[in-house]
């Protein structure tokens, strides 16, 4: 059963509500050339429309986002990250997307999906993508990879089709190239197909759970095959100190915007009381006998204000305080994109789309449990 996701705001407090919930046991990325139905698998498979999709080669998915969904007691993370290919979007845009994504895959990643359509063929640009990733990624990705075909009812006659059928007749089309052959030998041929066309299937809680299993299978053969550690980089290393340390400066902002109602409510109460200080001092005004209470009231009515404008000042600190801790945020995190797009722009010299996938390849790989 999907369990309730967060909103897709991409302000960087809100990396930690799509973080509900706290602890998850699987965590997966999701990435496929626009078209191949990724953020429409991410929907089937959590069980909701958080992730925008809509049948088109224009690209939907232009922010990273994450959901959840639980199976069998176990919380899995689903990271939908934008297309590699042919985006909707300036190369610095994708980069940044590439950056949220190593944010939100900063505890390392079970699974990494290619999603392809089932219906299509690679086209030139993705054969050209193709080989960027044979050249940049390195063996430590390939076995944390496998492949997720989509749409399979558009292209074959039987919605019972074996996926050993259903793959010989993807490799004998005249479409299947080389290249494709390449990236499925490096992911051990590792694959599933996932019907995604047909309400019969989309929307049937048996065929999710019949795909579910079959996911969780591909998982653990990865899992067991990578002795239970993570697959982690240089990126999500970074993302993740980038988010412990904000954090922790947002935890400050919180305790200060709680102490600033504080004292907006000192204030008020100080303000009231100064009011009905007056007061008393307007009535006894001009009334023989009440010499001392009067001195009494005006040393009141100045303690008084004294403490207004003390805690004003303070109101003052906090709110600067609160302005300062939100600048250091954003600059953290402008710092972290600005560095990390230009490591990723900087393989090749050229700026193509292709070079985001070298955030896997970037100084020593490091795993981590």
């Amino acid at each position: 059963m999907a369990t309730s996701g967060p909103s897709s705001n991409i302000e960087f407090e809100d990396y930690f509500e799509i973080e509900k919930p706290s602890h998850y046991d699987i965590s997966l990325l999701f990435i496929g050339a626009t078209g191949a139905g990724k953020s429409t698998l991410c929907n089937f498979l959590v069980k909701s429309q958080f992730f925008e999709a809509k049948s088109s080669m224009k690209s939907v998915t232009n922010i990273t986002k994450s959901y959840f969904f639980e199976f069998n007691g176990k919380i899995f993370k689903v990271i939908d990250c934008p297309g590699f290919v042919d985006i909707d979007e300036e190369t610095s845009e994708v980069l940044s997307e590439i950056c949220r994504a190593g944010i939100l895959a900063r505890d390392g990643l079970d699974a990494i999906v290619f999603v392809i359509n089932g219906s299509d063929r690679f086209s030139d640009k993705r054969h050209e993508q193709a080989i960027y990733i044979l050249n940049t990624l390195g063996d430590t990705f390939w076995k944390y990879s496998f492949i997720i075909f989509t749409h399979e009812a558009k292209m074959t006659d039987s919605q019972n089709e074996s996926s050993e059928s259903f793959l010989q007749s993807y490799i004998d089309s005249p479409g299947c190239s080389d290249i494709f052959m390449k990236i499925f030998n490096r992911v051990d041929k590792r694959y599933m197909k996932i019907e995604l066309m047909s309400p019969e299937y989309s929307q049937s809680n048996e065929y999710w759970e019949k795909k579910v299993i079959e996911l969780v299978d591909h998982i653990s053969v990865i899992n067991s095959m990578n002795k239970s550690i993570r697959f982690n980089c240089d990126l999500m290393i970074k993302g993740k100190e980038l988010y412990v340390n904000s954090y922790k400066l947002l935890m400050k902002k919180i305790s200060l915007l709680n102490e600033v109602e504080v004292l907006k409510y000192q204030i008020e109460m100080c303000n009231q009381g100064t009011q009905k200080l007056d007061e008393m001092q307007t009535s006894l005004s001009g009334q023989e006998g009440f010499t001392q209470e009067m001195v009494t009231l005006q040393q009141q009515i100045s303690e008084n204000e004294t403490k207004r404008k003390d805690t004003e000042k303070r109101l003052e600190n906090a709110q600067q305080e609160i302005k300062n801790t939100q600048s250091e945020v954003s600059n953290n995190t402008k710092t972290f994109m600005e560095k990390n797009i230009k490591k990723l722009l900087g393989f090749g010299g050229v700026a193509t789309v292709a070079t985001v996938v070298t955030l896997f390849g970037i100084g020593a790989l490091k795993v981590m449990k």
